[in-house]
């Protein structure tokens, strides 16, 4: 159970204690789950595309706009919900839903039952992160939070780890439908935990009862340096999660290699190289930043900068070893930044707001990065297949990779504000 003890009649998690690790190990569990369940996805697109009949560019809109139109767009009452003290129950009510439309998915007969599926599940997963940034940053003191957040994101990169595996080889073994049913149900237990752990959440950090969401909303994009972040969060997003949805389709098709395979190297590759760099971004960041708060915008920029051509790299080369070496770079590099990133956006937010804030990040980098990129990738490689055949892809997801340079800029210009 969590630790608190009594401050003012008030219970708080106490600070490097068994309950400020307990919460921060059962957000990045859920956390696991909610990249496990929304990755599988993408391992899963060829025998998907096969089994039902589907163009790139169909399944491109299951990947990306299915899953981000109600994760975006519920993403902001679903915070305010959170900011007005209903975390404890909101959180394991999310992983709930997430976990079961996932295994719904699995049932699906059709490409608009299998949409309708994803939606339910982006509707779930659109109150995980706002939900835990707000956790942690009311748990964590600020120069604590860069490692935390970076912990909690390598608890998602975790589940990209455990997700390629896991379901590269179920569906192998069983079905894609098999696979997709057997990752959802991983959920339900912890959903259960969930509840009885955040139970006795503090919950002093409300909004006021007067606050309206949209005065918030004006108050947070009234700041110059948080419009920089959300637009640089987002273009990041464009580019990993077109390279996320679409790679492992890609070794299948330009590389020749069997889906289980595939799973094993992107959980070594992604998954590996993205828990290095995350965890390595956030450790190592903390001299750095408590030195000169800036860096916190200044060292994404810079990573961001640098992962570009890797990807780059990665896609032109035809050599399967060494487009699998040059992903583990280009991962670790482009995730040290972005544990980084979230904690500066939290300096951004104000007490009160804090899920509001983080889901309103959510929302636009959903609509722009998870929703627009895979379906850009999706579509661009539809339109060249007749002159470029397989390789198609390969264009794609080069043109898509470009959006990590853009994602720099935007966070060298935040940070000079």
């Amino acid at each position: 159970m969590v630790a608190y003890v009594k401050s003012g009649g008030k219970r708080e998690a106490v600070p490097g204690t068994r309950g400020e690790v307990t919460i921060l190990m059962l957000l990045s569990a859920i956390n696991l789950l909610n990249y496990i369940d929304r990755i599988s996805l993408s391992l899963l697109l060829e025998p998907i595309k096969k089994d039902l009949a589907l163009s790139d560019g169909q399944m491109g809109l299951l990947s990306g706009v299915a899953f981000s139109l109600f994760y975006a767009f519920l993403g902001i009452p679903i915070g305010r919900i959170a900011d007005r003290g209903g975390k404890a129950w909101l959180l394991p009510l999310c992983v709930f839903l997430w976990s079961l439309m996932t295994m719904a998915s699995g049932m699906a007969t059709s490409f608009v039952a299998l949409f309708l599926a994803r939606m339910l599940v982006g509707i779930g997963e659109a109150g995980c992160s706002p939900t835990s940034f707000s956790i942690i940053a009311e748990n964590f003191e600020p120069r604590r939070r860069p490692v935390a957040i970076s912990i909690f994101q390598a608890g998602g990169l975790v589940g990209v780890a455990i997700g390629m595996v896991s379901a590269g080889y179920a569906a192998e073994a069983f079905g894609w439908r098999i696979a997709m049913m057997s990752v959802g149900a991983v959920g339900i237990p912890v959903a259960v935990l969930a509840g009885v752990i955040l139970r006795g959440l503090p919950e002093e950090h409300r909004a006021p009862a007067g606050n309206s969401a949209f005065r918030d909303i004006s108050l947070l994009l009234a700041q110059p340096a948080f419009r920089s972040i959300v637009f640089g969060i987002s273009l990041a997003a464009f580019g990993s999660y077109s390279v996320l949805q679409w790679l492992p389709a890609y070794f299948i098709r330009v590389h020749g290699l069997p889906i289980g395979k595939v799973g094993a190297l992107m959980a070594l590759s992604t998954g590996g190289g993205g828990i290095l760099g995350m965890l390595c971004g956030g450790f190592g960041s903390r001299r750095i930043v408590a030195k000169d708060v800036s860096w916190d915008l200044k060292l994404p920029a810079i990573t961001y900068a640098i992962s570009a051509p890797l990807f780059l790299a990665m896609i032109a080369t035809g050599n399967t070893v060494l487009a699998i070496a040059l992903n583990f770079a280009a991962t670790a590099v482009s995730a040290s930044g972005g544990g980084i990133a979230l904690a500066a956006l939290q300096r951004f937010t104000g007490e009160g707001r804090r899920a509001t804030a983080n889901a309103l990040m959510l929302m636009i980098s959903a609509i722009f990065g998870v929703g627009l990129g895979p379906v850009f990738v999706g579509y661009v490689s539809d339109m060249s297949a007749p002159y470029l055949g397989t390789e198609s892809l390969r264009y794609a997801l080069g043109l898509s990779s470009l959006s990590f340079v853009f994602a720099a800029l935007n966070f060298m210009r935040a940070s000079r504000r």
